[in-house]
């Protein structure tokens, strides 16, 4: 399995510590606090991205420290290698805000701060060497950037506010069930992906238990279907 890191990207140091300036403009700017988060190198010349708000809470300094790198929703990934990429890692999982910040922080101004980050968005798809297609993985996301790119799809929100709209779309989908992995199929997914992201094997026994406890969320488990339908038959708004 090979292995990325930011040295496989000619210019990717730069473009993070650009970064970094830029959440320090919007922690001026909109009064929160925004902490850089390392990011996965999942592929350094994609096929495929996908285009998350912001990461998030910050992980503990323990993990962080273990190698923690973020790559986004796990269902995304599972469904991105498995239905767009033939079992491949050939996509990149990105945030358009690039601050990890609490919640509550998330919520202030978030239209106007997904504006100030545009032009790093840019730059980030022109180093990766402009994938073919983008998915939106919001409503909100795909309005910041269905008209800077070509080939922009959105993708169902996996916030749990967004609960009675994956409800309904996973109720339209046919053999929905047959979607969801055995425990076998995913536990294996999650432990190959961390490891491919070049997770310490302490912090990959620590989440890979938690993250197996997602097949037993009926509500979280309903996104395999979901995702498998939109990234297969992609349709704009």
């Amino acid at each position: 399995m090979i292995k990325y890191s930011e040295n496989d990207i000619p210019g990717w140091n730069a473009f993070l510590k650009d970064c970094e300036e830029q959440m320090r403009r919007d922690d001026d700017e909109f009064g929160i606090k925004s902490t850089p988060v390392p990011r996965a190198i999942i592929c350094p010349k994609p096929d495929y991205c996908f285009v998350q708000m912001e990461p998030g809470p910050p992980p503990p300094d323990k993990e962080i420290k273990q190698g923690y790198n973020a790559f986004g929703d796990w269902h995304i990934n599972y469904c991105a290698y498995h239905y767009l990429c033939n079992c491949e890692f050939k996509y990149h999982v990105t945030d358009l805000s690039k601050g990890a910040m609490s919640y509550e922080d998330a919520k202030k101004k978030s239209t106007k701060r997904y504006k100030n980050w545009l032009p790093w968005l840019k730059e980030e798809l022109k180093l990766l060497g402009y994938p073919k297609t983008i998915f939106a993985a919001s409503v909100k996301v795909y309005d910041s950037i269905k008209n800077e790119f070509k080939n922009v799809f959105p993708i169902t929100n996996s916030s749990r506010s967004n609960r009675k709209l994956i409800a309904k779309a996973y109720n339209n989908i046919p053999k929905r069930d047959d979607c969801i992995p055995n425990e076998a199929e995913w536990k294996k997914f999650i432990e190959d992906l961390m490891e491919h992201c070049k997770w310490k094997p302490e912090l990959i026994k620590t989440r890979s238990s938690m993250i197996s406890e997602i097949l037993n969320d009926k509500w979280k488990s309903k996104l395999f279907a979901i995702y498998k339908s939109e990234l297969e038959n992609p349709k704009k708004r």
